[in-house]
């Protein structure tokens, strides 16, 4: 039934029905007594972050775009990175510990009303075959107790502890390479992620790395391929002629994402550099010194972390956008959301050579690729003195916002609501191939 994936960007919630009845053997007869306007089902998002993190991605994106148009519920972080004996990760737990004996997240008047967000309590040492069996029962009795009979499942997360099995369909999105973090349980992850693929109706994958990996773990599996996207028409609006002689830099400032050195670099040969976003908000304390020593810098402007307008207003000033990334096992398969905010903003992007923006379609984009730190740094300077707006005032970029994506997936869970296991195969019989 995977085949269907990637004709499903259909322009009617008809055409995809008929994509998936197509792929699936189904007769006409059947997809006449499908509804042709479902979308009333309740979905349940696994996420991997909280939903009030400082930086929203994905996740919260998807889940509060959706909830305009059905019930949604959003289920917080499992904490698959195993906590270590910090502030950070004790900050982290207390809350979590308050939040589940409260039962539910305070309401936020900003949510959608059909937006219900659930903390389970899990114990956060997954690489212990006792603990998963423990937290395989605590997330049973959430299935039990908190979600509805029938929902589809949308996640992020390659350990479910078993949500998929109750669930009338399951899309697993995977947007990084989880295994590859720090701290995390590698092998417990990836025997998981396995299992979860084989199982899923539909997998996507947010890079082309992503997708190289998935298809290690199960070489015949279909990917419906989807980069992450912007607030198109927010930063596009933010853009201004009167622009700042200077670099930004937009998300989270974390030693084990992005090259403090190289932005230290960039700083120490004058180049005027702002800041907007947390830092450090990974739990990882190695490298927190350095982060501290580029925000003093005299030509470093920390602007703390700002709201999504706000962010959209500064990078409408600014001239060049940086992507520092380091290139390490967990960032090759990293696609910045950045990338089209910044583009959107009608900045020039510099970047280190991540594999997810080398190649393919994303050479009509112009990213300027560096692949030494003096390179990088030439490129952001020679960026800056010879900007020019009408660079990019010709990009397309409406099939990479949030519309367009959000049009995506509700056809996409649509049509699997349309073919429910209930209603024409066992979920059994598809997990084992029959």
């Amino acid at each position: 039934m995977r085949g269907w994936a990637r004709t499903v960007k259909s322009e009617t919630r008809s055409s995809a029905i008929a994509a998936v009845a197509a792929q699936s053997g189904l007769t006409t007869e059947d997809t006449k007594r499908m509804p042709r306007d479902s979308g009333n089902s309740t979905l349940v998002i696994l996420s991997t972050a909280d939903y009030d993190s400082n930086v929203w991605t994905n996740k919260q994106h998807i889940a509060s775009r959706l909830a305009t148009g059905r019930p949604v519920i959003y289920i917080e972080s499992l904490g698959l990175r195993a906590p270590k004996l910090n502030f950070a990760d004790a900050k982290r737990m207390l809350l979590r510990g308050l939040r589940f004996r409260r039962r539910q997240r305070p309401i936020d008047t900003a949510r959608p009303q059909s937006l219900e967000v659930l903390s389970p309590a899990v114990v956060p040492f997954h690489r212990y075959k006792i603990v998963r069996w423990v937290n395989y029962k605590l997330i049973s009795r959430v299935r039990q107790t908190k979600l509805p009979e029938n929902y589809q499942l949308w996640t992020f997360s390659p350990m479910t502890y078993g949500l998929e099995k109750s669930a009338a369909n399951t899309v697993y999105h995977s947007v990084d390479l989880l295994h590859e973090l720090p701290h995390v349980p590698a092998e417990a992850i990836l025997a998981s992620e396995r299992e979860l693929i084989l199982a899923a109706d539909l997998v996507a994958a947010s890079s082309r790395i992503v997708e190289k990996h998935i298809h290690s773990l199960a070489e015949e599996v279909d990917v419906q391929y989807m980069p992450n996207v912007a607030n198109i028409d927010l930063f596009t609006s933010r853009r201004t002629s009167m622009r700042t002689e200077r670099a930004i830099f937009a998300g989270n400032l974390t030693p084990s994402k992005i090259d403090i050195d190289l932005m230290k670099g960039l700083a120490d040969a004058g180049v005027q550099i702002s800041i907007a976003g947390p830092y450090s908000i990974d739990g990882a304390s190695d490298g927190n010194e350095y982060i501290g020593e580029l925000l003093a810098h005299v030509n470093v402007e920390y602007l703390g972390n700002l709201d999504e307008a706000s962010l959209a207003t500064e990078l409408g000033r600014s001239k060049v956008g940086l992507i520092p990334y380091s290139i390490n096992p967990y960032t090759r398969g990293v696609f910045p959301m950045k990338v089209y905010e910044y583009l959107a903003a009608g900045l020039s992007v510099v970047t280190t050579p991540l594999p997810s923006l080398i190649g393919g379609d994303l050479q009509k984009l112009d990213l300027k690729v560096a692949s030494t730190h003096g390179e990088f740094i030439r490129y952001v300077i020679s960026e800056i003195r010879d900007f020019s707006n009408r660079k990019v005032e010709d990009l397309d970029l409406s099939g990479n916002s949030w519309e367009s994506r959000i049009t995506e997936i509700e056809l996409i869970l649509d049509a699997l609501e349309c073919l429910q296991p209930t209603s024409y195969t066992s979920r059994n019989q598809r997990a084992s191939g029959l």
